[in-house]
């Protein structure tokens, strides 16, 4: 009666390692503990030779039974999980080594970035908006924004472009639509520039050219006054774009080394 009682639980538990087969999951805990228990109850009661060693077969089945309680035999592995053993049904994906995966992500971001940088070195997108064209920016690296007037319609659009890419294109522009300038955007630096204007009919007694030499004399002195910056005249460019109408001049003043 005891003997078929074991024979029943052992065969639930086959059932239910089975169904954990199929399903490719791990068996529960209690199941295993279960078939341990009944295990070595086989074990106490003469049943179970599978422990005997091959020279041992002529062995009397009470000899065998009784090493089985001694505790002699008795092989302890390791349990393995029978997804690792018989493989999920869904499939199991092989693992890969984290230094595979490191370097994978690592050639991944390398191209990103070099297909960024090319993209960026023949950047040249025009928009309406100035917010456009700095979100456009925050994008691209080394791409600077610039502003125009549109020939056609006189609107103003702004320009993302990098220096290299603007000057290869400026320079072969005709010479009636290059009128842009560089938006300087807050934290960037820049030099230290001067946009002089005034209207000649309202200021008939003044003289623009010695107006601009007195405001350049003055800079110079606060350059070396504040920042010790002995100034030279061969740092200020000076553009001009004066009309009979309107004075104007533009001023920028490249300190070597240095910007604001």
């Amino acid at each position: 009666m005891g003997s078929k009682s074991s024979t029943t639980t052992t065969m639930e538990d086959v059932d239910r390692l089975f169904e954990c087969f199929k399903c490719g999951i791990s068996p529960p805990q209690s199941a295993m503990r279960e078939r341990k228990r009944s295990k070595g109850r086989m074990k106490n009661q003469g049943i179970s030779i599978n422990e005997a060693s091959p020279g041992s077969a002529e062995q009397p089945k009470k000899k065998i039974a009784s090493n089985a309680v001694e505790g002699k035999n008795v092989r302890q592995g390791k349990q393995i999980s029978p997804v690792v053993f018989y493989g999920s049904p869904h499939g199991v994906p092989p693992k890969r080594p984290i230094s595979l995966l490191r370097l994978l992500r690592e050639i991944r971001i390398d191209l990103a970035e070099q297909q960024k940088s090319h993209l960026s070195k023949e950047a040249w997108a025009t928009f309406p908006r100035q917010n456009e064209a700095m979100n456009f920016a925050k994008e691209h690296a080394d791409v600077r924004i610039f502003s125009y007037q549109d020939h056609h319609n006189g609107q103003r659009r702004f320009l993302v472009s990098t220096y290299t890419e603007f000057w290869r294109r400026y320079k072969n522009m005709d010479a009636k639509f290059r009128h842009h300038y560089e938006v300087i955007q807050e934290g960037l630096p820049c030099h230290l520039y001067f946009d002089l204007e005034f209207s000649r009919r309202h200021n008939a007694e003044r003289n623009g050219d010695e107006m601009v030499d007195l405001l350049i004399s003055v800079i110079l002195e606060a350059l070396f006054e504040k920042y010790s910056i002995q100034g030279n005249q061969d740092w200020i460019v000076e553009l001009e774009s004066s009309t009979a109408e309107k004075f104007s001049r533009h001023l920028i003043i490249r300190i070597p080394e240095d910007c604001f």
